[in-house]
Parts: C-alpha cells; sequence; structure tokens
C-alpha cells in the first residue's frame, strides 16, 4: 500500500465548545496513518460539493480490502476521513495545524446536540488525529443527514484550542454504513447473560443449578467474573 502525505495550512478561529466528555482505548492502525488529499477534494470543497470523496479502494497482498473515503471542512483544507481495513475502522482528522504525535482532546458536536469529549490519538508524524472512539462519531455521521453542521475542536500542539466545522452530506457512502461496534454488542450480551442469572438467583423458586445452568450455556463459569 502507498505511503501518503497531508496538506498544512492557516488554523481556523472559532468558538469555544462547552465542556463534557467520554473516552476510551487506543486502536492502532494496520495501514499508513494518514490519508491522501486529492486535487479533486479540494475542488469539491472549494464549490461547496456537500459529498464525501469517491471511496478509494486497495487490496494488500493478504487480500484485505481498505476502503478511504473524505471529507473537507469549511475552509476546503482540513480533512476528516473514514478508513476501513477489513474489519478494522479509522475515523482520522488532519487539521491544518500540527498537534504532535501524542495527540490530545478532541471535542465534537453536531449542531448543537450533545457534546463529546475523547482522546484522540496522534499519526507518527503528528499530522493527523485517530479517534479513540470511532464508532460513536462514525455512526452519528451517518444518521445526521444534509443540513446539519459537524463542529470538531482539537487543540494544536502548544496552541490553543481551534474550531472546525464540516458541511454534512446526507449520509456516508455504502461502503461505510450500518458498520456495528463489535465491543458495544458484547457488551449488550454481558448485560443480558448478567440480568437472567441474577433474576434466577433472586426467584426463590429458581435452584442454584438452574442459575449455574444459565452461566454455563452462555460460556461462563460459576462463579461469574463480569
Amino acid at each position: 500500500m502507498k505511503a501518503v502525505t497531508l496538506i498544512s495550512a492557516s488554523a481556523l478561529t472559532g468558538f469555544v465548545l462547552i465542556l463534557a466528555g467520554c473516552a476510551s482505548n487506543v486502536s492502532v492502525p494496520l495501514v499508513s496513518s494518514t490519508p491522501t488529499v486529492t486535487t479533486a477534494a479540494s475542488e469539491a470543497a472549494a464549490s461547496n460539493q456537500l459529498s464525501w470523496e469517491p471511496v478509494n479502494s486497495s487490496v494488500a497482498v493478504d487480500g484485505t480490502q481498505t476502503d478511504l473515503t473524505q471529507l473537507f471542512a469549511d475552509d476546503g483544507k482540513s480533512v476528516l476521513s473514514l478508513r476501513k481495513h477489513g474489519k478494522h475502522v479509522d475515523l482520522i482528522l488532519a487539521p491544518p495545524m500540527f498537534v504532535g504525535a501524542e495527540g490530545g482532546r478532541v471535542r465534537w458536536r453536531i449542531d448543537t446536540g450533545g457534546l463529546h469529549t475523547e482522546e484522540w490519538h496522534g499519526s507518527e508524524d503528528g499530522t493527523a488525529l485517530f479517534s479513540s472512539q470511532p464508532y460513536i462519531l462514525w455512526q452519528a455521521l451517518e444518521r445526521a443527514g444534509v443540513g446539519h453542521i459537524l463542529h470538531i475542536e482539537y487543540t494544536p500542539f502548544e496552541y490553543e484550542p481551534e474550531l472546525l466545522s464540516f458541511n454534512l452530506p446526507p449520509t456516508v457512502p455504502s461502503e461505510f454504513a450500518h458498520i456495528a461496534d463489535p465491543n458495544a454488542a458484547a457488551t449488550q450480551r454481558v448485560a443480558s447473560v448478567r440480568k437472567q442469572y441474577e433474576a434466577c438467583m433472586a426467584d426463590a423458586a429458581q435452584g442454584g443449578a438452574d442459575c449455574v445452568k444459565i452461566l454455563n450455556d452462555n460460556g461462563y463459569t460459576y462463579p461469574p467474573h463480569w
């Protein structure tokens, strides 16, 4: 797979978002950490075309397919990218200012909706930020629709926070639609089994063996370690 580079430009100034937050684990990208900025993408942004860039697909020697699409901010230079490498997904922000390899806090919201505060991870060259919780924003982009605005606040290296705005297209490209968070599905399954088990234990009419069977049938041992 070819190495790719990012462009840089003057930072946008803007309003400061209201505090709120959440954080997550680091996701290690499986391919090059920085998406390509194409001339066609710049021209589309300049003409205010509300669409994601045509999906760029490639196949690695092991047969794994990588799909990439991009959306430009109102400045026509800052880039938000969706990347799917096999079953692994990345949501990448390429801001106009250097952010450092350590990354930092990113806050985002769509229109005046709920504010999300996350710790995003920097690319090796410090020019891009990887979402620590890509599925949350990814699915929000899929649902939002045209006419809505994504506001992203990031902090350049040794500078004050800067604000970017993205006018959203109707939805994400079909290659990036309906992608579920596998961690969320696993969490929901644990919660379901735990609810069944605890209801069994609270029922005096149920025997202990019946409750243990619920655990065993779902791959857990007694006592359960939730």
